[in-house]
């Protein structure tokens, strides 16, 4: 870890190294507090006697040894990095009597947070900005779960359906979604997320930045860069990873645009539902297996079935929130 707190310190962090940050920040409650402290002394830039600075340096190692607990006492060896740190913070950085003494007093209870529901009905899409300034937007049918207040190691969000995010970067505090069994971990990025229960499949796509996506019941994480995705099979349990070839594909969505490709009948059917929040009714044979790629820029739901009606040849109505294809 003494590489990892160093990068920590130095706002040099990897998205590799914020998630192993993050999980030795879940191993020990106190480590959150020495991680804190380190960073106040990085902060603070005082000049203070050589005796207390020793002092200080000494105690904190102490402390770390004892917060290195998983079950057992595990003794962890200080590298040549974090001894590094030690003498960069004796050097440069402030210390006080009073926060040795704050490093012995034990963590502050944590309040609990009241937790907060998006949801997205169909035929709808909504734009929302979260506590910390980041920006989300829902696509139809869609529910998005969230703190009124980020607290602790990791900005925790739930996600059941599609949304668009745009995270605001904070080393110290990553940013994390969890989609059935996907999870998500972001510093500052864009990407999207779909998710929809009623599909085989999980999709996260990069627009730019980086993401590292993780399978539940895998400890493997994969790495995403701009313009790459991953599909995580929900049967199989597997996740293949792949550049995102047609972007248009995947983002479009998010500027009123309805894209097909080589969608069926039947996918269109289901996207028509979510997209303009109706009902389909079929009193015709059609073709359900004839594939169609295309796209519809803020178009009406008439408009969209009056160009499919050429291609599977059929006649509809619509009623009220049904539509009717005969």
């Amino acid at each position: 870890m003494d590489e990892i707190i160093l990068k920590y310190l130095r706002n040099n962090m990897r998205i590799e190294d914020q998630y192993k940050l993050a999980e030795w920040l879940k191993l020990n409650q106190n480590n959150r507090q020495v991680l804190n402290m380190l960073k106040h002394y990085w902060e603070t830039r005082q000049q203070e006697t050589e005796e207390a600075k020793i002092e200080v340096w000494e105690r904190l190692n102490n402390r770390i040894h004892k917060t290195q607990k998983t079950g057992k006492q595990i003794r962890i060896r200080l590298g040549v990095n974090l001894l590094r740190i030690a003498a960069v913070l004796a050097i440069a950085l402030s210390v006080s009597i009073f926060m040795i003494r704050y490093a012995n007093q034990p963590p502050p209870e944590t309040a609990s947070v009241r937790r907060i529901e998006k949801i997205c009905s169909y035929g709808q899409q909504l734009r929302l900005q979260l506590p910390d300034g980041s920006k989300v937007q829902l696509n139809a049918g869609s529910k998005l779960s969230f703190p009124e207040k980020f607290t602790g190691n990791v900005r925790k969000v739930k996600l059941t359906g599609e949304a668009y995010f745009e995270i605001e970067k904070n080393a110290g505090q990553p940013f994390t979604v969890r989609s059935g069994e996907l999870e998500v971990t972001v510093l500052g990025t864009s990407f999207n997320l779909r998710a929809y229960q009623e599909e085989e499949n999980i999709q996260v796509a990069v627009n730019n930045g980086k993401v590292a996506v993780r399978p539940k019941p895998s400890e493997k994480t994969i790495i995403l860069t701009d313009m790459e995705m991953a599909i995580y099979d929900k049967i199989l349990k597997t996740t293949e990873k792949s550049p995102c070839e047609n972007p248009k594909a995947v983002f479009s969505w998010k500027e009123k645009v309805l894209y097909f490709e080589k969608a069926n009948f039947a996918e269109i059917i289901k996207r028509l539902e979510k997209w303009y929040g109706v009902r389909f009714q079929i009193d015709k044979k059609v073709d359900m297996k004839k594939d169609v790629s295309g796209e519809f820029q803020k178009k009406s739901l008439e408009d969209v079935l009056e160009g499919l009606s050429f291609i599977y040849e059929f006649e509809f109505e619509i009623q009220d929130n049904v539509v009717i294809i005969n």
